[in-house]
């Protein structure tokens, strides 16, 4: 929970900077729990395009993410959010096929290993739209992605790495179900800029009790569509899966 409680720290000083002190601050969120993750999809390395689960054999796997948030009741400044993900992944398999990874060949029936790694920060900036049992957010957000897949067989290993800084397009919708404590809610972050795409998607269900503190579940969607992104050439990858998580508001 270490990351969860540096993250809060940060959101609520740039709340409370952004909205001018505590006396405009009217609550601060958060949340931590774990997703699900099922990775599939393509990437082109030197020109040959490896499927990471029908290649590689890249298996689900659970990973952590948080967020937390400020909000405040000055109309014309813009309440923040910020959000941390972990997408990792891992598996092993026999080739069907020659590949080629960032410079390195791997030939047919070779064992290999690979390992997924990904880190996304989001910063978002958004407007309470509607503020009332339904509430609907709309804003500007940016994501800052870093991470690198390895491949390695007993003879010959590769890796490529990436990083990339994108703006994206925020809105979350949410319901709150009568005299249950009961919501539900969907979110997304989303980008589509000359042929390169990426979609952060989410459908929730929750619950707040009287204290304050709760629970949420959920379905997740990321995809990345991208061309030229560092040392990998294209990747068309799809990352699915039940969440779940427990939350506050004060």
């Amino acid at each position: 929970m270490a990351w969860l409680s540096k993250l809060a720290v940060a959101v609520v000083v740039s709340g409370l900077a952004a909205s001018g002190y505590a006396d405009s601050v009217l609550g601060v969120y958060g949340g931590a729990g774990g997703w699900s993750q099922e990775l599939s999809g393509e990437v082109v390395s030197d020109s040959v395009t490896v499927d990471v689960q029908e290649d590689l054999g890249v298996e689900e796997q659970t990973n952590r993410f948080y967020y937390a948030g400020a909000e405040h009741g000055i109309p014309v400044l813009p309440n923040f959010r910020s959000q941390y993900s972990e997408l990792s992944s891992s598996g092993r398999n026999q080739l069907d096929q020659s590949i080629e990874f960032n410079g390195s060949p791997f030939p047919v029936n070779t064992d290999v290993a690979t390992d997924v790694d990904l880190i996304q920060a989001d910063a978002v900036l958004y407007y309470e739209v509607v503020d009332s049992a339904l509430s609907f957010d709309v804003g500007l957000g940016a994501r800052y992605m870093e991470g690198e897949m390895r491949v390695a067989s007993a003879s010959s290993s590769s890796r490529a790495e990436f990083q990339s800084i994108l703006p994206l397009l925020y809105s979350r919708l949410r319901a709150d179900l009568p005299f249950s404590g009961f919501w539900i809610g969907a979110q997304a972050l989303a980008l589509a800029y000359d042929g390169d795409q990426l979609f952060d998607t989410n459908a929730q269900l929750g619950w707040d009790s009287a204290l304050g503190v709760g629970a949420e579940f959920g379905w997740r969607t990321f995809r990345i569509d991208v061309n030229a992104f560092d040392q990998v050439e294209a990747a068309d990858v799809n990352i699915n899966g039940l969440y779940a998580a427990v939350n506050f508001h004060f």
